[in-house]
């Protein structure tokens, strides 16, 4: 070639057959794939028009449960070739094949949702990858890059209920009963990270509790369940101070304190008339007599926090009750035994 020492000439030749020994092995590559006698590892490589596949339908590293794009790398390993580098070499420097990134999964995700029976197994593999990739960005990043793909989108699978959620509708775990979340934990308790961290799913807290209460003193839940959430609003209750909007004038209007009357539990709000039966004696003589709080003295000992932040503990029998003792007139007889050793003892203490 003119202008080109014989050097140059030999390298340009050497370029030339290296591309050519390249091609030629992409081609022993697909020649493989039409021998293999194994239909389970043709299965694995299966494309529509394999052959005429654009470079852009393509991503090179990618999960094998990918659909949306094709992931070579992991077709071509079912394959029993040995110089597999050269491939990535050829796919992704000269057909200029990527390899698969957080948006194309988060597409496949959703494209799941809308479009397929759910495997369960696969939808989980796919949140893996995705979180594969997000733990290489800054956290902040991340969540920030989730936020904007699923925002308006329900990407959180519950196979429990085979259901589709937002992340605002879901919850991580749940020692109570949150009945407007869908607990995530049992079903993917290895990914606390990827789902609470940086998809932002709430774990529970006094505020999600709270509201709860809320939804509750609106509704005609039973007994069992308002002291749940009250249990647990008084587990939850030393982060008091993190929920300003959460005050004890607000809480004593709802229409939740179980109250006992005789024959009968009906729910009323804080400021009703009742008493709170805060001793087993006091709990015994006036159970029955008067409208109490229908919770044990166990079940009262327990909640005192929250008793005395909502200034109920005024309610307390042992506060409104006041013991006396008295001989009645009636009936009385003289015991003079009694009287007889009674008067030994006070003779003895006196000398």
């Amino acid at each position: 070639m003119d202008g080109q020492t014989e050097d140059e000439d030999e390298d340009e030749d050497g370029d030339i057959n290296e591309s050519f020994r390249i091609l030629e092995l992409y081609g022993v590559i697909y020649g493989k794939y039409l021998e293999c006698a194994n239909d389970e590892n043709k299965k694995l490589i299966r494309y529509d028009n394999f052959h005429r596949m654009s470079s852009e339908d393509c991503v090179w590293e990618g999960p094998e449960t990918l659909t949306i794009k094709a992931p070579l790398q992991a077709r071509y390993k079912a394959i029993p070739i040995k110089n597999l580098s050269s491939v990535a070499s050829f796919m992704t420097d000269v057909l200029g094949i990527g390899n698969c990134n957080e948006d194309i999964i988060c597409a496949q995700i959703l494209d799941l949702r809308r479009f397929y029976e759910v495997d369960f197994d696969r939808l989980k593999n796919l949140y893996s990858s995705l979180w594969d990739l997000l733990r290489k960005k800054n956290p902040s990043e991340a969540r920030k890059l989730m936020k904007s793909k699923f925002a308006d989108e329900a990407p959180i699978y519950t196979p429990s209920d085979d259901s589709w959620n937002k992340v605002s509708e879901c919850l991580w775990s749940s020692a109570t009963t949150i009945r407007s979340k869908k607990v995530l934990e049992p079903d993917y308790k290895e990914m606390r990270s990827f789902f609470v961290d940086i998809l932002g799913v709430a774990t529970l807290n006094l505020g999600l509790i709270y509201t709860e209460l809320t939804k509750l003193g609106e509704s005609k839940p039973t007994v069992e369940l308002v002291k749940e959430q009250l249990f647990a609003f008084n587990d939850h209750f030393h982060t008091i101070m993190d929920y300003k909007d959460i005050k004890p004038d607000g809480m004593r209007k709802l229409k939740i304190f179980p109250i006992r009357q005789p024959g009968d539990i009906q729910f009323c709000d804080g400021n009703a008339d009742f008493a709170i039966a805060d001793t087993r004696p006091l709990e015994d003589n006036f159970r029955q007599k008067i409208k109490t709080m229908g919770f044990t003295f166990d079940e009262l000992h327990s909640l005192g926090p929250v008793i005395r932040w909502l200034g109920l503990e005024e309610r307390y029998l042992s506060r409104l009750v006041t013991e006396t003792s008295k001989v009645e007139d009636d009936g009385r007889v003289l015991n003079h035994s009694l009287t007889r050793t009674i008067e030994l003892r006070a003779h003895a203490l006196c000398r």
